[in-house]
């Protein structure tokens, strides 16, 4: 049987509710099955594997017998640990919900004040919330402590970017590529900027891992992410197109990353991206 799986997630209270239903859509599109599950939010992996044994007996799916006991010993979501409340904050901040995406981090560094993965994703929030000199701060503290954390690296170029600083960006853009040894990335971004300034120095950087991706898988986003710095719109949506068919993960990034957001975001291209990844809409 081929069919496709639909569902919606809602929360009710305490609780999450999902309603998922079974659908075949060839030749023409019927309902095989639906049904409504709503537990505990430390429940919720109980629920999905509930429902993961439900589908694959609608659609008659053999399990072996680890398979069961995998779906059926499910352990609840611990609501004091860090990393969930960790991610999940961004993935509120994804859905424009930003007030209870800082409930969540800051939960987190409640619960582990001095990882330098939380004080970065820290960092990141406060870069969504355009606090960018908070933001700042925050990423030179991490790397006091971790001087070549990735998280904060990559990110202050952003940063600096978002405050019009593009000699600042540029210099910490370097230090990045110095730290992971890609040192023909900062060859590029000085010759760039030697012969048409900060864009110039972006455009060169997209070029340059445009021809890497020819001989090695690069992520399409990456490509996007250095054009939409050179205010290219026409190759960043291009390339946000091929990020959205290899389902880059970093795609859902798009709606709240702001470089992004501020160049592209009145595009059509760019705000039907958004729809296809049902993302939310608008700047």
């Amino acid at each position: 049987m081929d069919a496709v799986v639909e569902g919606t997630v809602y929360q009710v209270g305490e609780n999450v509710r999902i309603r998922v239903q079974l659908i075949d859509a060839l030749p023409e599109e019927r309902n095989l099955w639906a049904e409504t599950y709503e537990r505990t939010k430390t429940d919720i992996l109980v629920m999905y594997n509930e429902m993961a044994r439900a589908i694959a007996g609608e659609i008659q799916v053999k399990l072996t017998a680890e398979e069961t006991k995998r779906l059926t010993n499910t352990r609840q979501v611990n609501p004091n640990y860090p990393d969930v409340r960790a991610y999940y904050s961004h993935f509120l901040f994804i859905m424009h919900r930003p007030d209870e995406a800082m409930v969540q981090i800051e939960r987190t560094m409640e619960l582990d004040p001095f990882n330098p993965l939380f004080l970065s994703l820290y960092g990141v929030d406060l870069l969504f919330l355009r606090r960018y000199d908070d933001a700042i701060e925050q990423f030179q503290n991490v790397l006091k402590t971790v001087p070549n954390n990735g998280v904060a690296l990559s990110y202050l170029p952003l940063l600096f970017y978002q405050k019009r600083m593009y000699e600042k960006s540029l210099e910490t853009l370097k230090a990045y590529y110095t730290a992971i040894g890609f040192h023909e990335g900062e060859k590029v971004l000085t010759r760039g900027y030697e012969e048409a300034g900060y864009t110039g120095a972006m455009n060169s950087d997209a070029e340059l891992w445009e021809e890497l991706s020819r001989a090695s898988y690069i992520s399409p986003y990456i490509i996007a992410d250095s054009y939409v710095l050179a205010a290219n719109k026409e190759q960043a949506l291009d390339w946000l197109e091929r990020s959205f068919e290899v389902g880059d993960p970093n795609m859902p990034y798009i709606g709240v990353m702001l470089h992004f957001v501020d160049l592209l975001g009145d595009e059509p291209r760019y705000q039907d991206l958004l729809r296809r990844m049902k993302l939310p809409e608008g700047k």
